[in-house]
């Protein structure tokens, strides 16, 4: 296979991956965010500091825009989300669902939650489940 023939395959690959997700995730707020994929104790995607990380194999990118931590899910496995407040101010999570099309299918906002440092709230659930219900955890937290 010539050189060219391999890296417009991998393009292909990578350029599906821009073009469909099947969910977006958007935090914004002076906070850490932490992925788990269900049944799993380390998290599979995270920001800590503004830096992101993806665990290896993972279907998730991970960007930050400003104040803003988006997650994009290229599956529809069950995730959960901790975020957890390393300054004061309000969080605010945009959760957006797409259909195979590409398409827009439901938008979940949770808008100027109260944050403070430690404070965290977690999320479970897909769009199969109709869950996404953001829980504050009611403790103090360091990390993951």
């Amino acid at each position: 296979m010539k050189d060219n023939e391999k890296h417009r395959d991998l393009y292909e690959q990578y350029k599906r991956l821009e073009e469909w997700q099947a969910r977006k995730y958007t935090a914004a707020c002076p906070l850490a965010v932490y992925v788990y994929q269900n049944g799993q104790q380390d998290p599979v995607a995270w920001v800590e500091d503004n830096q992101p990380v993806c665990a290896e194999g993972s279907m998730i990118s991970v960007v930050i825009e400003g104040d803003q931590k988006i997650f994009l899910f290229y599956d529809n496995a069950q995730y959960g989300f901790r975020y957890v407040g390393n300054g004061a101010g309000n969080l605010d999570v945009t959760i957006q669902e797409f259909d195979q099309a590409g398409a827009l299918a439901r938008t979940v906002a949770y808008i100027a939650l109260p944050l403070s440092v430690g404070q965290a709230y977690t999320s479970k659930g897909t769009k199969s489940e109709g869950g996404n219900d953001l829980l504050y955890d009611g403790v103090e937290a360091n990390g993951r």
